[in-house]
This record gives structure tokens, sequence and C-alpha cells, in this order.
């Protein structure tokens, strides 16, 4: 079972797309929180036709994400979830620094302590942080 994290996003529900046009996979599991960069409406076609099996979980949340690696065993993760919008890190942080590392730490412990996942993707395509004062 592949597991994508950040499915909703703009380059998470592309992939979705490009993975269901090029049958690659039977299903896929989703998990996104549904942030501000989350749009619902693209990937709900493939939620429809049973492609997607999405849950809104952050990946911060230790005890959700452990449950859904327990129950789904995935064999394959790409993780696109991040904070985005660079910018908005000069006046808060803390969300990116919670997402973009803390949420990567958590999925990478239930691989280490209880499931067999035989890859992990970490998607990363802007800076985590901004400089206020290059």
């Amino acid at each position: 079972m592949l597991l994508i994290t950040g499915g909703a996003g703009f380059i998470g529900g592309n992939y979705l797309h490009y993975l269901y046009k090029e049958n690659v996979h039977r299903q896929v599991v989703v998990i996104d929180d549904l942030t501000y960069a989350s749009n619902m409406e693209y990937i709900q076609p493939l939620i429809d036709n049973k492609f997607v099996l999405f849950h809104k979980e952050n990946i911060t949340n230790k005890e959700g994400i452990k449950e859904l690696f327990n129950f789904y065993k995935p064999h394959f993760i790409i993780n696109f979830a991040a904070e985005s919008h660079v910018d908005n890190s000069i006046d808060n942080f803390k969300p990116f620094v919670d997402t973009n590392i803390s949420g990567t730490t958590t999925l990478y412990v239930p691989l280490t302590t209880q499931v067999s996942v035989g890859d992990f993707l970490r998607i990363k395509l802007s800076n985590n942080t901004a400089n206020p004062n290059p």
C-alpha cells in the first residue's frame, strides 16, 4: 500500500492525478490536515471513485499516524506534507518547525519501531523558513 501525506496540496494532488492516470496503484492512502494550502475539490473525484482512501490527520499527531500505519501497513511512503509560502515563516516560524521538522520525524518513528516500510521519500520544494535579516 502506498501512503501519501499532503495529498490535498498542490503538488501532492497533482501527483495523485498522475498516479491515477498512469494506473500505477489500485488504491492510495492519503493523509492531509486540510490547511490553507489544501484543495479537497481537486482530489474529491479520486476519493469518490475509491482510488484515494482519505484521512484528515496532522502528521505531528503521533498516535494518529501510528494508528494509520498499523492499520494500512504501507510499503512505500511519500511525504508531501509541509508548510509552504515561506514568507509566512517570517512572522510565525512555529508551524513550519512543527510540520516540516517535527511532523517528518513523527513519520519516521513508526517506521523504525513497528512498521516494515520499503521506502520513504520526503519531498521538499522550498526553504523551510525565511531569514528576515539576510
